[in-house]
C-alpha cells in the first residue's frame, strides 16, 4: 500500500504519485541498481522477477482492451534473462562519454555498469 499525492491538476485531470510506501509487497526487493529511481530505464527493479513478468502481462491486457476493446482470456508470458536483456538503448551523451544523461536530462547513470543492457553492448 503507497499514500497517493497529487503531482499535478489542470482541467480536471490529477496526476498522483507516490507520497512514501506503507505497506510494502511481498514481492517488494531492493533494486539492484544503485541508479534505480534516478536513471528512469527500469521501472520495475523494485519488485521480483516473477511480479514483474505479472506487472507487464496485466499492462500489456489491459493496453490490448483499451485500445483494440479486445478481451483476451488469458496473456502467457514468454520471458528471458531478468538481466542483461536490453539490446538497445536511448541515451543522450554528456560530456565525458562514460555517462549518460535519461530522457529527462536529469539523472547521470554509467551506462557501461548497467545490468539490463547487454554484456555485449556494455
Amino acid at each position: 500500500m503507497v499514500e497517493a499525492k497529487v503531482v499535478e491538476e489542470r482541467k480536471g485531470i490529477h496526476a498522483r504519485g507516490t507520497g512514501g510506501v506503507l505497506t510494502p509487497s511481498t514481492a517488494r526487493i531492493t533494486p539492484p541498481c544503485p541508479h534505480f529511481g534516478a536513471c528512469g530505464g527500469c521501472q520495475y527493479q523494485h519488485s521480483d522477477y516473477t511480479a514483474q513478468l505479472e506487472d507487464k502481462r496485466q499492462i500489456l491486457q489491459e493496453t490490448i482492451l483499451r485500445g483494440a476493446k479486445l478481451t483476451l482470456p488469458f496473456i502467457e508470458v514468454h520471458s528471458g534473462e531478468a538481466y542483461g536483456f536490453r539490446n538497445r538503448t536511448r541515451m543522450k551523451i554528456a560530456i565525458e562519454p562514460e555517462f549518460a544523461l535519461d530522457i529527462t536530462g536529469m539523472a547521470r547513470t554509467s551506462w557501461r555498469r548497467c545490468g539490463i543492457v547487454r554484456l555485449a553492448l556494455r
